[in-house]
């Protein structure tokens, strides 16, 4: 059962350990979330978190939480998005600066200001044509609740595995995943190995850390020139 391996993650920690791996302090992670130090501080200490503060840490840190995820979680699920195979990238390498630039100006949230997740789960629903009180029903809940949902902005990253595993539908990786674009500079080390497939590129340091970056489709036409 889903809710039983839910049980097991911890986001807090996990946050946690990576913020101290890349030598991140709180007080970055407060101003990520635009909360106090303290707040901050508190959210750390949680098992799960709003998945758009998720995704602001997960550009903060440089690190894909929602992959991961994904991986562990969700893979079995409908993904509607698109073939990975047919999108592009632009990197550019400084090696004197040992960094790689990846679609600077792409790679923000700004997206999220437009995704309402409850107008996602209440379109899944209606092509299944599941009625609300169908929807409770699944989901082990009151009409009342199924409406909060269809209202909300945004939700917990554990309550949106749960509904995914529900309506067998990853909303994770169709309404957010797809659209994540972390980060627009990695540092790299000498003698570090880069592999390319279809899914993703992959920035290896041999000693211990991989970083892993997503591509996706750019439009052409916005493409900054070369100064």
């Amino acid at each position: 059962m889903v809710k039983t391996r839910l049980k097991k993650l911890h986001l807090g920690n996990i946050i946690k350990k990576v913020a101290k791996t890349k030598g991140v302090a709180t007080k970055d992670i407060a101003v990520a979330l635009s909360r106090s130090k303290l707040n901050a501080s508190k959210i750390l200490w949680h098992d799960d978190l709003d998945i758009e503060d998720l995704i602001h840490l997960s550009y903060l840190l440089e690190y894909n939480f929602l992959f991961f995820i994904v991986n562990d979680y969700l893979l079995h699920l409908t993904h509607a998005g698109k073939d990975r195979e047919t999108e592009i990238c632009l990197f550019k390498v400084d090696m004197n600066n040992r960094k790689i630039y990846c679609n600077e100006y792409e790679s923000n949230t700004n997206y999220l200001k437009d995704i309402k997740i409850g107008e996602y789960l209440k379109a899944i629903a209606h092509q299944k044509n599941w009625c609300g009180q169908e929807v409770a029903n699944r989901l082990n809940c009151t009409a009342a609740n199924v409406s909060y949902l269809y209202q909300s902005k945004s939700l917990k990253v554990k309550k949106l595995i749960e509904i995914s595993e529900v309506f067998q539908y990853d909303f994770i990786s169709n309404v957010y995943l797809d659209k994540i674009n972390i980060s627009n500079s990695l540092h790299f080390l000498a003698g570090c190995v880069i592999n390319v497939n279809k899914n993703n590129i992959q920035i290896i340091d041999p000693i211990h850390n991989t970083c892993l970056l997503y591509y996706r489709q750019i439009d052409a036409k916005k493409l900054k020139p070369e100064k």
